[in-house]
């Protein structure tokens, strides 16, 4: 019996269009698909408050979602990375939960 995590993942591997993402691929399938991908896309967002009533991945699942159907478009010469939930959020630290990282490391 699935659980109801595999019946998502399943539902989604079975509509989701060709996509070079790379956190779902093995390794082979990556030496593969690097003969064509032209670009490489890395979605950031914040984990920061969004009022009271959205999660704190706000920005990353937005980002994460964008870079996906940007990614599909642009199959095969596209490669997504996976997110990276972190920003530059200093002015939300007084908000239990916000991650940021220091302008300096963001940039680099």
């Amino acid at each position: 019996m699935l659980c109801a995590v595999e019946v998502a993942l399943t539902m989604r591997v079975a509509s989701t269009p060709a996509l070079l993402s790379l956190g779902r691929m093995t390794w082979p399938e990556v030496k593969a698909a690097l003969s064509t991908v032209e670009l490489a896309m890395l979605p950031t967002g914040s984990t920061e408050q969004h009022g009271p009533a959205l999660a704190l991945s706000t920005d990353s699942a937005i980002a994460a979602a964008l870079a996906e159907r940007l990614a599909t478009r642009l199959y095969p010469r596209a490669l997504l990375l996976p997110p990276l939930p972190f920003g530059f959020s200093p002015h939300h630290m007084s908000f239990p939960g916000t991650l940021t990282l220091t302008a300096e490391t963001f940039q680099a």
